[in-house]
């Protein structure tokens, strides 16, 4: 608990000295919601769905970047949080790679799945909810 206060404290302390948000060097744009059925591996529990969220990131900062399935979250219309499900993040890195690398003034394609109830009405995608809110992008109705 500590550690995130500290973490949080330094990052605020960052924005303050540097006059820009933590997430002014990122863009996420979500081009499509569908339906996974299954994983390779996985099966989604009884009334509930896996659901793919198809995005291009961009890292205009001047530092590569490591995205994980870890650092994005989804919201449902009802404001429940989900976290990543099945640690599924595919930006082309290869097969079975935890971390796809985003090299500096990069943009590029990739997909995370979420475990979601049924009924569910996605309504956000967050990368790094747990900073200052997290890079918060409103996501259309899933098909």
């Amino acid at each position: 608990m500590m550690k995130r206060i500290v973490s949080f404290l330094l990052l605020l302390i960052g924005v303050i000295a540097c006059g820009s948000g933590p997430f002014d060097n990122y863009a996420i744009d979500v081009v499509e919601l569908r339906s996974a059925p299954k994983l390779e591996f996985l099966r989604a529990r009884a009334g509930m769905k896996f659901l793919e969220v198809k995005f291009e990131f961009e890292n205009r900062s001047k530092q590569p970047l490591a995205l994980k399935a870890l650092d994005f979250s989804l919201r449902d219309a009802a404001g429940t949080l989900y976290p990543f499900s099945a640690q599924v993040l595919d930006m082309g890195q290869p097969r079975g790679a935890a971390t796809a690398e985003l090299p500096a003034g990069a943009r590029r394609a990739g997909w995370v799945v979420f475990q979601i109830p049924d009924r569910a009405v996605p309504a956000q995608l967050i990368y790094r909810q747990e900073i200052a809110g997290g890079l918060v992008v409103t996501l259309g109705v899933s098909s």
